[in-house]
């Protein structure tokens, strides 16, 4: 049941980071010729879509492994912990600057929709803000032990711990470089396509 759980959370997570990497590339050219705070907010979009393929990847590279023993317990914990360490900061600060404009969008519209996704982001900043005060002293005192452990490892146990580290990095290495490479592909793919269209309807409007 707990992993159906997981599986659940981590479709729905990749599902929001694909669908908020395509309205970034929807709008990627137009926010270049306006720049500014929407610019900003895009990037920000971005970045929160790169955060959550990042999370999703590190649940997706980490399970195998454990369930074929390739890695001792503590140290897909310590893959887990370091990747939250990693995308928390830039979560917390892209969540700033869209709730902002939420809130901006919120009391120019004064909508229903634009009140519920205001909302929602406030609650949403909140909620990260305060599971990062709360976890990441408690992550890095963990990851501080299990890392002083492999400082003081007797010759035995070395191997089994330099194995343990080295699958930590390349675990967090590949979910952040696939994490920014699935964004930046969607954005890419989308944006180019946005361009087609709109070529493809000027082209129209002159041939009239």
């Amino acid at each position: 049941m707990d992993i159906l759980i997981v599986i659940v959370l981590l479709v729905v997570n990749f599902g929001i980071s694909w669908w908020n990497a395509r309205v970034v590339g929807q709008v990627w050219a137009d926010s270049k010729v306006v720049g500014g705070f929407p610019r900003l907010v895009v990037w920000s979009a971005a970045i929160m879509s790169a955060a959550g393929f990042t999370w999703v990847y590190l649940f997706v590279l980490t399970l195998p492994v454990i369930a074929v023993g390739g890695i001792e317990p503590q140290y897909a914990r310590a893959a887990i912990e370091i990747g939250y360490l990693m995308i928390i900061v830039p979560i917390i600060g892209s969540g700033l600057i869209l709730t902002v404009h939420s809130w901006m969008v919120a009391a120019r519209e004064r909508t229903v929709a634009s009140y519920g996704t205001a909302a929602w982001n406030t609650y949403a900043q909140y909620h990260n803000l305060s599971d990062a005060i709360r976890v990441v002293p408690t992550v890095s005192d963990d990851l501080g032990r299990i890392f002083k452990s492999d400082a003081e490892a007797d010759s035995e146990s070395d191997s089994a711990k330099k194995l343990g580290v080295n699958l930590i990095c390349v675990i967090v290495i590949a979910a952040l470089a696939g994490g920014i490479l699935t964004t930046v592909a969607i954005i890419r793919t989308t944006a180019a396509g946005v361009s087609k269209e709109v070529s493809e309807e000027v082209a129209r409007r002159q041939a009239a």
